[in-house]
């Protein structure tokens, strides 16, 4: 399965979309005739993650040689599947696997899972063959430990043929694709699922190892072992940090973006150089200032368009002394001096971002060559809260749906817990209702049925530093008393009384309820009583002159109620 690197898989590593289907000549014609469409990001690290598992092999490893081979692409736009061909051979799909003598070209070609799982088994056959048909295990040491990540260089440079100095064009890569792939043109979206991780090349631990005549191993904490891999003769070591494969680089946490993991893409990338020991990740990028345009930039895409809280962390490096830099921030701008906040976070304010309109820093300053660091930025979603109720006013009995409605830049925010209170109206103090999830609309709903005047609002806790906490505004429903009017007689003649009865919902024991009566399109009070005991009372209605005459009961507004006011009733007197 020996292949060298081609033109295409160079502008899959640069970002750049490929045009040419190098290669095609080289592979069957039942191959040629799939068609298919890419996975996405998520389900394809997955199956890397799966793979690498089952072989044991360090995921970071993978999911660089997958990048490396195809930018992590089984198809092109048109659904035909990912082919190149150097050296007149077929390689086929995200891990660019080799025909050879192999019969399952279509598999490979048409089935992901099938392309990932063959190549990380072709990975981890390199590894055997170099720990046990190779070489011996350098004198006093084991054979080398799968987990140590630097343990895979070797493999990696055989996982494509690897002759002479081709590592330093595909095994040397792989590994700056682990440690740093901010730099190397990795879209943002796949930052997501390939964090940076450590790895230290042979290179970097000896300047004058010659490849592949000594191999390094670590069988010791932080050592490099060089050795004769024919003999196994150990001709030196060197004391230099090794990595584990198996821990998961350093994250920046919930909301956390930086040039090494989340949403983070960069303009002319060479210009920024990583440094490792300090920043929130273990890491962190700097470049020289300039004085003029910004030719290098590092932006930080938000996860979606919205309001967010920014703050930005200024990591020290040792003690050079950095510059100021201006953050743009949407359509807006702040600067910051940079030596002035070493080993600190900044606030830069609430912002309106999104995907078109994210926060970047460039290397601008009034005075040039001192260092602009760029590093962690912490983006919390500053998210809108509101309450509703279909009613704003109902009688006593009488139930309103209340709803709190969560949204983060016009969009609903689902699975979130949101907690609803009430308080008498006029008091200051909140009783909780309940906590309960937002739906697929960001919504809550429930019924409500308040016996006084009440004010209800909805909290949002953030769970993490990727939120931020909200109240909503508070929304009242006045309750006005259910008032029951009856007449014992809805007609009598002239001179004659009827008793007019009232009971009022909830007591109002005490209460001087009115009874009114229209007078020429107008409602004038005719007499008043207090509520009885059991919150009732009645009275005597009468009238001398022939006609038909309208009454009504009205309890007056107080502090916990709005007025309550009976149906109409209608009195004919003959």
């Amino acid at each position: 399965m020996r292949r060298l690197l081609v033109p295409l898989l160079a502008a899959a590593l640069l970002g750049v979309p490929a045009v040419s289907y190098a290669g095609e000549a080289a592979c069957p014609q039942e191959v040629l005739d799939v068609r298919g469409s890419n996975v996405s990001y998520a389900t394809l690290a997955g199956l890397l993650e799966d793979s690498a598992e089952a072989n044991g092999i360090p995921p970071q490893v993978l999911k660089a040689i997958a990048f490396k081979e195809s930018g992590w692409r089984q198809f092109h736009a048109d659904g035909r599947p990912l082919i190149s061909g150097a050296d007149d051979v077929c390689g086929i799909g995200v891990m660019q696997l080799t025909l050879g003598n192999r019969t399952d070209g279509v598999q490979l070609a048409s089935d992901v899972a099938f392309n990932v799982a063959e190549g990380a088994k072709h990975l981890k056959g390199k590894w055997v063959e170099l720990q046990k048909q190779t070489h011996p295990a350098p004198a006093g040491y084991a054979l080398d430990d799968p987990d140590v990540i630097e343990n895979w260089y070797a493999a990696i440079c055989r996982y494509n043929g690897c002759l002479g100095s081709a590592d330093m064009a595909y095994a040397h890569p792989v590994a700056e694709l682990i440690k740093r792939p901010f730099q190397l043109g990795v879209p943002s979206a796949i930052l997501g699922h390939m964090p940076p991780g450590g790895f230290t090349t042979p290179y970097e631990a000896d300047a004058s190892y010659d490849f592949p005549w000594g191999f390094q191993a670590q069988h010791d904490p932080d050592r490099f072992v060089f050795y004769d891999p024919d003999t196994g003769v150990v001709s030196g070591t060197v004391d230099i940090r090794t990595h584990l494969g198996s821990t998961p680089f350093p994250g920046y946490g919930p909301g956390g973006y930086g040039p090494n993991g989340l949403g983070v893409s960069c303009t002319d990338c060479a210009f920024w150089r990583p440094v490792e020991g300090t920043g929130i990740a273990g890491s962190a990028h700097w470049t020289n200032s300039v004085t003029g345009n910004d030719a290098a930039k590092v932006t930080w895409i938000p996860p979606r368009t919205g309001t967010y809280d920014v703050r930005a962390y200024i990591p020290a490096i040792g003690t050079d002394t950095l510059a100021t830099a201006t953050y743009h921030l949407g359509t807006a701008t702040q600067t910051v001096a940079q030596n002035d906040h070493k080993n600190a976070w900044v606030s830069l304010g609430r912002r309106s971002l999104s995907a078109a309109a994210p926060v970047w820093v460039g290397d601008h300053s009034t005075v040039a060559g001192r260092k602009i660091v760029a590093d962690a930025l912490r983006l919390s979603a500053v998210p809108t809260l509101s309450v509703t109720t279909t009613a704003t006013t109902l009688t006593y009995g009488a139930a309103t749906t209340l709803t709190a409605k969560l949204t983060h830049g016009g969009s609903a925010v689902a699975g979130r817990s949101v907690k609803l209170y009430k308080r008498a109206a006029g008091t200051t103090t909140w009783s909780p209702i309940g906590t309960y999830v937002t739906s697929a609309g960001g919504t809550v709903a429930i019924s409500v049925k308040p016996s006084v005047n009440a004010e209800y609002t909805a909290r949002f806790t953030a769970p993490d530093a990727a939120w931020v906490s909200v109240a909503s505004g508070n929304r009242r429903v006045d309750v006005r008393p259910k008032v029951t009017a009856t007449l014992a007689r809805t007609s009598v003649p002239r001179g004659t009384a009827t008793t007019l009865s009232v009971s009022v919902a909830p007591s109002h024991a005490g209460r001087t309820v009115y009874l009114q009566r229209l007078v020429n399109g107008a409602w004038q009070n005719a007499a008043s009583k207090a509520l009885g005991s059991a919150s009732s009372t009645s009275f005597a209605v009468s009238r001398t002159t022939a006609g038909t005459y309208y009454y009504r009961v009205v309890l007056p507004a107080h502090a916990d109620h709005t007025t309550g006011t009976s149906a109409r009733l209608t009195l004919k007197v003959t």
